[in-house]
């Protein structure tokens, strides 16, 4: 997918200056409350981020893309 990094653990907005332009706005808000052995699941990559890694991936970072393309 072109919105991941290569290593899979990062997402990034992709270029779509040649998309005819359109009129979009969207607006989210979320509340995520998690019990604390869940809490105590999540791994520390070495750049100190914090993220739960499920079978497909990081799991936050899996969100963030579907968040992306759900817009």
């Amino acid at each position: 997918m072109s919105h991941l990094s290569k290593d899979g653990t990062s997402i990034h907005m992709v270029d779509v200056g040649r998309k005819t332009v359109s009129r979009r706005t969207a607006t989210a808000q979320s509340r995520v409350v998690l019990p604390l052995e869940v809490i105590e699941a999540f791994a520390v990559d070495e750049r100190g981020n914090m993220d739960l890694v499920g079978p497909k991936g990081p799991i936050f970072a899996t969100a963030k893309l579907a968040g992306i393309m759900a817009a």
